[in-house]
């Protein structure tokens, strides 16, 4: 089994040197630290303390001095490195940064992961060695390295070794956590740059939601009837794609993209590069296979399509659909506890013809 050595000490300058006297200097008064504070050469080379400082302390200046973290990112991006120290150090970062920075670091950590060859075991560089194998065990997500961060209280020398890095244990907290979440009920703000899995899979709750409040309060329901009779699921989801894509400015750089089938799972990209995979199914209240469908179908399915999340949409026409929808809300929640590695949501809509409607 592959192990790996701890982080060895970085070799800090010294206490009483001029880049340490500008960056105390800075934090005494309050202000930002600029990137003239940092250790400075007479070449135009990034400076090693940049990657230094963000390997051994890069999840706590995320919390503290998210300003300084943008600053060293931008550093090592600059850098246009390949050197795995500095592509860990911006993994280390990347909860601290704007939106645009962390589409940028995304990015970069998209091209270095497709195109790297280099075998871990071949640096004979201790740190970098290091820096290869957590790489690789962590397939460059810097979602998967915030949720080993939080294990350690965002320490890096805290951070067990990576051989115990199991990708099943981030799923499960994922679902756990956005079951918890959703439990609480959704956000008042959508989250345009959001920082783990289950903090997107909100945001596209929520704008399923939104979909929700036009049918029935905006007379949205009156285009999912046709002279006196309820239009069929594919009309539903024709409806929600319509709305969505007007919708998705409400949400800043949110990009939707549906198969171009009409089925599987819908793709959604968010401001600061992240990507979420959800499976959207709509079924209408009377589908005499709905309780079937959401138990067997609809988690199989999802996999299958590589989404990470399912949310079943039901849409009710007539005053006994809601019954039928709390039978399958019951055997969804049944369900739901025992899912550890698929999210999955039930969701409500009230379609029925309103008093009054002219239509």
């Amino acid at each position: 089994m592959l192990r790996c050595c701890s982080l060895p000490a970085v070799k800090a300058p010294k206490h009483g040197s001029d880049s340490c006297r500008r960056v105390s200097d800075a934090r005494a008064s309050g202000s930002s630290i600029k990137v003239s504070a940092l250790p400075q050469r007479s070449d135009t080379a990034v400076p090693w303390e940049a990657a230094a400082i963000a390997l051994e302390t890069g999840a706590d200046i995320c919390r503290e001095r998210p300003d300084l973290a943008e600053i060293l990112a931008n550093l090592l991006l600059a850098k246009n490195s390949t050197d795995a120290r500095d592509l860990w150090g911006l993994m280390t970062l990347w909860t601290g940064l704007s939106p645009s920075t962390q589409a940028q670091v995304l990015g970069y950590l998209h091209v270095e992961r497709m195109t790297s060859d280099h075998n871990p075991l071949d640096h004979g560089d201790t740190l970098l060695r290091a820096c290869s194998v957590r790489l690789a065990v962590t397939d460059y997500d810097p979602m998967f390295l915030a949720f080993r961060h939080q294990l350690s209280n965002r320490h890096s020398s805290g951070l067990d070794e990576p051989f115990a890095w199991r990708r099943d244990d981030y799923v499960r907290w994922t679902v756990t956590s956005a079951g918890h979440a959703s439990r609480e009920g959704l956000p008042a703000v959508p989250a345009a740059a959001p920082a783990s899995r289950w903090a997107a899979w909100q945001t596209i709750l929520w704008l399923l939601d939104r979909f929700r409040t036009h049918v029935e309060d905006g007379r949205g329901w009156e285009l999912l009837w046709d002279d006196g009779n309820p239009r069929d699921e594919r009309s539903v989801q024709n409806l929600f794609s319509t709305y969505s894509h007007g919708a998705a400015p409400a949400i800043e750089g949110l990009i939707i993209r549906e198969p171009e089938t009409g089925r599987g799972p819908v793709d959604f990209t968010f401001l600061n590069g992240t990507t979420a995979r959800i499976q959207i199914e709509f079924k209408l209240a009377t589908n005499k296979t709905l309780t079937h469908g959401i138990e067997r179908q609809v988690p199989e399915y999802g996999r299958a399509q590589g989404a990470e999340a399912s949310v079943v949409v039901i849409t009710g026409f007539h005053q006994d659909d809601k019954a039928r929808f709390e039978a399958a809300l019951n055997s969804a929640e049944k369900l739901r506890s025992s899912l550890e590695d698929h999210f999955l949501d039930v969701l409500y809509i009230d379609a029925r013809r309103r008093v009054g409607a002219s239509r």
